[in-house]
């Protein structure tokens, strides 16, 4: 049984200098979370993406988008710090795993490998879920060290749930769809 499901999670260090678009006037309305912790999760990208070119934004709002944030006070103090940074000056305290509640990311990740069981369950190839969920396949994934889930999680979900029974493989989509601290 193939789960492809990790992403490297990268931590940004990085940099920035002259102004980032007033986060009042924008509409930030793609990521998961209240929206003190989409305008985080925007400013973290423009400030490692835009401003530094540390990574590309595709990746940066993939990665970032999908993380929950720990409380609104933490999220928009460390949008202000980071809009205020410099390029290699980044505040550590704002990064992923200080910013971002881990708690939602693991429960995803477990209701995916619960679908997946589920399913496998269905199509006769597992005995019980807990036979699923103790195959060395599931047991390589540490959901413990999820830290977010993107924002095609959903659409993983659902396809994993209608998988065709004679080659019962997690879908594309599922790749990297639960990203894991390192």
């Amino acid at each position: 049984m193939r789960l492809g499901l990790v992403a490297l999670a990268f931590a940004v260090v990085a940099c920035s200098d002259a102004g980032a678009a007033d986060r009042g006037d924008m509409d930030v309305g793609v990521g998961r979370g209240s929206k003190a912790c989409r305008d985080w999760q925007d400013a973290i990208c423009d400030y490692a993406s835009d401003r530094c070119s540390m990574f590309p934004r595709e990746a940066c709002d993939q990665q970032y988008q999908g993380a929950s944030c720990k409380s609104d006070a933490v999220a928009s103090r460390c949008a202000a710090q980071l809009d205020a940074s410099r390029c290699g000056r980044a505040p550590e305290t704002c990064v992923l795993d200080v910013v971002g509640d881990p708690g939602p990311a693991a429960r995803a990740c477990d209701a995916l490998f619960d679908t997946f069981c589920d399913r496998s369950m269905a199509c006769g190839l597992s005995t019980s879920k807990e036979a699923c969920l103790a195959d060395p396949a599931v047991q390589s994934i540490d959901c413990g060290k999820a830290i977010a889930y993107r924002l095609d999680y959903e659409e993983c979900i659902q396809q994993t749930e209608t998988l065709d029974c004679e080659l019962l493989l997690l879908p594309q989509i599922c790749d990297d769809v639960i990203v894991l601290r390192d």
